[in-house]
């Protein structure tokens, strides 16, 4: 089961002196989520277009992003076979600083950043340690969004899942 849930999971700025604090703060206002953020809502995984290593693939997924705060609230619901569920939860921004996740076995800590207006980047840590990593693109038409996990979870099992889903109304 621990492995599964692993599948629905999903990376510090010092400043010196004044010019270097405020340089600082001007880069992290700017990686701030806003309301134009394109992962904002609800999605939902497409099964058939998706790839899951080692598999079976969930029943279903549905991933909602929000506003929240300075960040952005990160909730994904799994139904596995047999009607299991798991609910992750975290909210991060696109600083690069390590936030906690609830919900996940395998993961305790994520840290978020973005690498252009469509795509950003995660890293996944157990334990202190890193365990893996996360990218999340969504296509220029804001209607799919793919995120691929690549990561080693606790049980020492080599996680590669390719996961494609579909922008609700």
């Amino acid at each position: 089961m621990c492995a599964r849930r692993i599948r629905s999971v999903v990376a510090t700025m010092l400043g010196l002196g004044v010019l270097g604090t405020a340089a600082a703060l001007a880069a992290s206002e700017s990686q701030r989520p806003t309301a134009a953020d394109r992962v904002l809502g609800t999605w939902h995984l497409n099964i058939a277009k998706s790839k899951f290593n080692p598999g079976p693939p969930p029943e279903s997924q549905t991933r909602t992003y929000e506003l929240y705060r300075d960040g952005i609230r990160t909730t994904v619901r799994t139904v596995y076979a047999g009607g299991n569920t798991a609910f992750v939860q975290f909210v991060s921004d696109y600083s690069g600083d390590q936030v906690p996740i609830s919900g996940s076995p395998d993961a305790d800590m994520i840290a978020l950043k973005s690498v252009g207006a469509n795509t950003a980047e995660a890293t996944l840590f157990h334990a202190a340690r890193a365990i893996g990593t996360v990218q999340r693109v969504i296509s220029a038409d804001g209607q799919t969004m793919t995120i691929t996990v690549e990561l080693n979870n606790v049980q020492g099992v080599r996680v590669v899942n390719v996961q494609v889903f579909e922008k609700q109304p």
